[in-house]
């Protein structure tokens, strides 16, 4: 692995985890039972865009490395008759 998609990758990771201990900090004490006020709108949006970034941030990190330039294998073009 090259040194910049070792930062990326660890950029990533690093966020994830960021996010993640954000959610935590945030959902302590909250609890799961019917009618709990889980605050206004925008702390709402505030939780999900946190949750969303730590849940799907590192799913990225894979396609993120990429191929690394051109493809190792070439196809022939085909002729037709």
């Amino acid at each position: 692995m090259t040194a910049p998609r070792a930062q990326q990758s660890a950029l990533l990771i690093g966020a994830a985890l960021v996010t993640w201990i954000l959610v935590i900090r945030r959902m302590r004490g909250m609890d799961a039972g019917p009618g709990t006020y889980l605050g206004g709108l925008g702390w709402y949006l505030g939780i999900w865009v946190t949750m969303m970034a730590a849940m799907m941030l590192p799913s990225v990190a894979p396609p993120s490395r990429g191929s690394g330039g051109e493809p190792r294998v070439r196809c022939a073009p085909q002729q037709h008759d």
